[in-house]
């Protein structure tokens, strides 16, 4: 068990589950309003057309406030491809982010009509990690400035870029500009710019100032990634404003997030809900971090794997105290042939544990190629005085 010693420095920063699941059915809604809380992500503050929203939650006589987000809205923001299945009433969740032989090829995208871009990518100067910026095809792109900066303990670098409305060139779905992660000299992953086409029909301009929530009612909407569903903590709301003839898909803003393995930090000072991805590099590997409630049963993790190359997840539990994988099985994932590797990690409630603040690892999945360990998923266990406090 010396390996969990090692990771849980590295995984001590991780924010926390909001693991208990409410139904739609054991909810009223007793207040909502629509707020000025900004969105950060990655150090830069992001536009939505539709605002945080503050809900009180009635549950049997108790009254509770949640923070719930525009689904649509924030989910792009971060990179996800949001998909509605009206038949299976669910919202589908596609991860920005493709892992192939161990190397990260996240795809973002670039509107060819407007005219400024941020892009803020971790940096580790200690390990020798940095980002450099090529391009493949400006369509009329430049860079115009790169910034560092210090966010949560973290070094960012950011690449400012602006592009010339008016060049007659711009296509749909070509490369912009490639990120390339470096450790060294040596590239370990690489992030693609692709260009999308404007459309009037496409901007969703901000709701006017004066705008009020005139309807809200609990879904019993499924939120999936991976064909598994994400435990958000509390069901989706419908939304409905007084200026627009559809309703909005909301979605509990620190549950799902978190249950998503990003970091969600509330800035009192600027009214500011800061988030930054879950996905941290260190040495070239990439380092996921999902947190579990000490006291619950049995949990289930869900990760891609690509046998045909070589790509597979293996797991090891902290069984002194009490963490076993119960189940290891494999389902079917896409087209490519590519599969879910589903573990089923269980927890004997007999077993005492002393909890600190930061938690007990309790599991550690090695992403493995060719049995070189190119990647790892921590999995802490924490207290219910943390949980509650999240």
């Amino acid at each position: 068990m010396k390996r969990f010693g090692k990771v849980l420095a590295a995984a001590a920063l991780a924010s926390v589950l909001f693991a208990t699941s409410v139904s739609a059915e054991a909810l009223r809604i007793a207040s909502a309003a629509f707020t000025e809380i900004k969105v950060v992500i990655d150090g830069t503050e992001v536009y939505l057309n539709k605002p945080i929203a503050a809900i009180t939650n009635n549950a049997e006589g108790e009254l509770y406030a949640r923070t719930y987000m525009p689904l649509r809205g924030v989910m792009e923001s971060l990179g996800y491809t949001v998909v509605w299945d009206g038949d299976a009433d669910e919202v589908k969740l596609i991860p920005p982010v493709l892992e192939i032989d161990g190397k990260i090829a996240e795809q973002r995208f670039f509107d060819v009509g407007s005219a400024r871009y941020v892009v803020a990518l971790l940096e580790d100067a200690d390990a020798g990690l940095w980002w450099d910026c090529v391009f493949t095809e400006t369509q009329g792109f430049v860079l115009a400035g790169e910034e560092w900066f210090d966010t949560q303990g973290k070094t960012m670098h950011r690449f400012i870029f602006e592009a010339d409305r008016t060049f007659a060139g711009a296509e749909e779905n070509k490369p912009l500009v490639t990120f390339e992660k470096k450790l060294g000299d040596e590239e370990v992953g690489h992030s693609i710019a692709y260009s999308w086409k404007f459309e009037a029909a496409d901007f969703m301009p901000a709701l006017p100032d004066g705008a009020e929530i005139v309807e809200t009612a609990y879904r019993n909407t499924a939120l999936t990634q991976y064909n598994k569903k994400v435990d958000a903590g509390l069901p989706l709301i419908s939304i409905q404003n007084q200026y627009t003839e559809n309703a909005d898909i909301y979605m509990p803003l620190r549950g799902a997030l978190e249950a998503l393995g990003h970091e969600v930090i509330w800035d009192g000072d600027s009214n500011s809900v800061i988030l930054n991805r879950g996905i941290v590099s260190l040495y070239g590997e990439t380092v996921r971090r999902a947190v579990v409630g000490a006291w619950a049963g049995e949990y289930t993790f869900v990760l891609p794997e690509a046998p045909e190359d070589c790509f597979i997840w293996v797991c090891e539990t902290n069984e002194t105290a009490g963490f076993t994988v119960t189940g290891n099985e494999t389902a079917e994932g896409d087209s490519d042939g590519n599969l879910l590797r589903v573990f089923t990690i269980a927890h004997d409630a007999s077993v005492a544990i002393d909890l600190p603040q930061e938690g007990v690892v309790a599991a550690v999945f090695e992403k493995q190629i060719d049995g070189v360990n190119v990647g790892q998923r921590v999995v802490l266990a924490v207290s219910a005085e943390v949980m509650a406090a999240k």
